[in-house]
């Protein structure tokens, strides 16, 4: 039997010719280990989508594919390597101009598994790829149609809806009558009325000013549990128009730019524009989030690393105003990074929003350039052995000079040696301490911010010790909300911090640490710390 399965298979193709083995790459989309399925996923992507091209083993491939669904630990791989191979590579009108409809034969092999598509339209997580397939079969079968209408106003969950809507929407398709509507209904989940809007944007000329609402909503959807909207978290057969190592989300970024791009000349600048008046207003991480995306590749921010700064002043006017959008908003890349310097009072005064601290006021270089302190310093320990520059500071601002570098500007502190001196040198006054408030709550709220967005952002250590080792020896309490800030050092100088934390609390900071890093260097230092919290998690 399984040689007459071969002898069926070798005398088919797929994109590279013989296709005897996606009998067996189907199968793995049921297997039990995740790296198994997903390289099948991957392997099957590869050999049966072509960019508007279907092979003669698309139609056996895809009845198969659809009879691994009710078992597949994961039923939205399948859905998506069939909504894929349905397309030919084509399948969303957010990357389309024109809609591309498969073959009749290979659209049959799905319409075999008509009743069990709709079926899953009730499937939390086999739902949302079904609405997909079932979108891309209505050209073969228009009673289709008024099966995802019904299912848009359903009780099905809200990617489900959100998936149905895009589907009937595709490019080629005319706005339904129910989609203005939609779109502006409050009684609609956000993520629905954001597809709605999505929608309009694709197939109406209604300026996206107009949208904003819908838009937001759109950009706010994020992920709960397995919840997986497959009209952008699909492989695609071309390079995709982000390419970011900053591990954000890019699903409505990315779909939000591709209809806009596809608007027509100056698209782009209008999102750009709507995106710069969404950021001051919203706290929503996910829009926070998926603008900042946005506006990194509008404004070609890619070009610096993940942990470049650069001067405003030395960009275009344009680039400046996204700039000064995203320093509005606290929860946009709190990190930093991609040219940005860290969100919060930091972000706003090297944006030019706030007085200048310290580290941004003019500095007289040695070639006889003006720059931004901060500027001056970052040159200095990139082309120098010593710490810093020759400057005028006083003793306070000396102080703040250095833990505000090494927390937003990439300063290195060398030693704990340093750490000493500088604290040796400043008064521990009524002046220092209010800075230490002052600039452990601006760390803190960044720290937050990150954490509500899902990234990991950390004071480093020396700045920690800087920050903290005042309060510490004045015999002052370290305030519950700065602990996140509480350095986790092999050094003396973190034994005597962490000491001074309540107990109940050093075992949260240590777990934190350990959940941030993973390297040698900052499991020893846990190991050195674990008598004063108990182990149980901190050494996980």
């Amino acid at each position: 039997m399984r040689q007459e399965v071969m002898d069926k298979w070798s005398r088919l193709r797929g994109r590279y010719g013989f296709a005897t083995r996606i009998p067996v790459r189907v199968e793995q989309l049921a297997s039990p280990d995740h790296f198994t399925r997903y390289d099948a996923w991957a392997t099957l992507a590869d050999v049966l989508v072509g960019e508007a091209a279907w092979f003669s083993a698309s139609g056996p491939a895809l009845g198969m594919i659809l009879d691994t669904v009710a078992d597949a630990p994961e039923p939205d791989l399948p859905l998506l390597i069939a909504g894929e191979v349905l397309g030919g590579g084509r399948l969303r009108w957010l990357w389309d101009a024109e809609r591309v409809d498969p073959p009749r034969d290979v659209s049959e092999r799905a319409l075999d598994h008509r009743d069990s598509l709709v079926r899953w339209l009730a499937d939390g997580r086999a739902g949302a790829g079904a609405a997909m397939v079932l979108a891309m079969l209505v050209p073969a079968d228009p009673a289709l149609r008024p099966v995802l209408e019904a299912c848009i106003f359903s009780s099905a969950p809200a990617a489900v809806r959100a998936s149905a809507v895009l589907g009937l929407c595709r490019a080629g398709a005319s706005a339904p009558p129910w989609l203005l509507a939609l779109s502006g209904d409050a009684e609609q989940p956000p993520l629905v009325r954001g597809a709605a809007a999505l929608a309009r944007a694709r197939l109406e000329a209604t300026p996206l000013a107009a949208l904003a609402g819908g838009l937001a909503d759109w950009l706010a959807w994020e992920p709960e549990g397995d919840e997986r909207l497959p009209w952008f978290d699909i492989v695609r057969t071309d390079r995709p128009p982000f390419g970011f190592d900053a591990g954000l989300p890019e699903g409505p970024a990315r779909a939000a730019w591709e209809v806009n791009r596809l608007r027509g000349p100056g698209g782009i600048d209008e999102l750009v524009c709507v995106v710069n008046d969404l950021l001051p207003a919203t706290d929503s991480p996910g829009v926070a989030t998926q603008a900042a995306r946005i506006l990194i590749e509008a404004e070609g921010w890619r070009r610096y690393s993940a942990e470049q700064i650069v001067d405003p002043t030395e960009l275009p006017s344009r680039e400046q105003e996204a700039m000064r959008a995203l320093a509005r908003c606290d929860l946009a890349l709190p990190g930093g990074g991609y040219g940005l310097a860290p969100s919060g009072p930091c972000r706003r005064r090297w944006i030019g929003l706030e007085p200048p601290g310290p580290l941004e006021r003019p500095h007289q270089t040695a070639d006889g350039r003006t720059v931004p302190l901060w500027r001056a310093w970052w040159e200095w320990q990139k082309d120098s052995d010593e710490p810093m520059p020759e400057m005028t500071l006083s003793a306070h601002d000396r102080w703040e000079a250095w833990v505000q570098g090494s927390a937003s500007y990439d300063f290195w502190v060398p030693s704990m040696d340093l750490v000493e001196e500088e604290l040796a040198r400043v008064p521990h006054d009524d002046e220092l301490f209010g800075r230490i408030a002052r600039l452990a709550d601006e760390f803190a709220a960044r720290a937050r911010a990150a954490r509500r967005c899902r990234e990991i952002w950390l004071l480093r250590g020396e700045a920690g010790a800087l920050l903290l080792l005042p309060v510490v020896r004045a015999g002052r309490p370290i305030d519950s909300s700065w602990d996140d800030l509480v350095p986790v050092l092999i050094e003396p100088q973190g034994r005597e911090i962490l000491s001074a934390v309540p107990a109940p609390r050093r075992e949260a900071i240590l777990h934190r640490f350990v959940a941030a890093r993973q390297d040698p260097g900052a499991m020893a230092a846990v190991a050195s710390l674990r008598d004063l919290a108990p182990p149980e998690r901190s050494g996980e």
